[in-house]
């Protein structure tokens, strides 16, 4: 069972559960389907601090985006998609 199966099936039983999908293959459907479904959204490599910070968003801390180098502003493209259920 893949990853979206999984979250799909969670989905499809009412089954709420804080989650994060993390890839090292960005690719943009999969992105928009978690995001739909509620899901936090991980893209690699990103330090320790982007990590703590998803999992904070998705224990429903803060909702925010922020970049690879765990700020919330500035030029880099967000790498934590998402917003906290």
């Amino acid at each position: 069972m893949t990853g979206l199966e999984l979250q799909n099936h969670l989905t499809a039983t009412g089954t709420r559960i804080p989650t994060i999908f993390i890839t090292a293959n960005p690719d943009e459907m999969v992105r928009a389907h978690t995001l739909k479904a509620g899901a936090l959204y991980l893209e690699k490599p990103f330090d320790d601090e982007v990590l703590l910070t998803a999992i904070r968003l998705a224990l429903n801390v803060k909702p925010r985006w922020v970049n690879k180098r765990g700020k919330s502003r500035g030029d880099c493209q967000p790498e934590v998609w998402g917003e906290a259920q």
